[in-house]
């Protein structure tokens, strides 16, 4: 399938390859739910958008809310108002680091093969 006939009812699933992730558990459920899997090095971040997600969530969420890891009360307590914060958090990522990091995958592609599967600079 070419990227210009995808959409979002056509996703793809993309995963770091770690053992347990690929187990044939993990397999038989992709499988058994008709989830496409990309095929991609393993522990291959620097092709893996999410990746940078991650991090900008983790960076908006110390900023946002510094607070929070000394928060008091039960660990019940704790979770939701993180669970709360990760939610704001996720749904403001802005649209334009989403698309620059869609732009990015045929360059991020290029670099590792002209890496030859080594370090990039992404």
């Amino acid at each position: 399938m070419e990227m210009s006939e995808m959409s979002i009812d056509d996703p793809i699933f993309m995963q770091d390859n770690l053992s347990i992730h690929t187990s044939k558990l993990a397999r038989t459920w992709f499988k058994d739910n008709d989830w496409v899997v990309a095929k991609h090095p393993a522990y291959s971040p620097d092709l893996n958008p999410i990746e940078y997600v991650w991090v900008y969530m983790k960076r908006q969420l110390h900023q946002r809310y510094p607070n929070l890891i000394n928060m008091p009360g039960s660990p019940e307590v704790v979770k939701g108002a993180l669970a709360g914060a990760l939610k704001e958090i996720w749904y403001g990522i802005p649209e334009s680091l989403l698309e620059s990091l869609y732009t990015s995958i045929p360059h991020r592609v290029a670099a590792v093969i002209k890496a030859e599967g080594w370090y990039t600079k992404y």
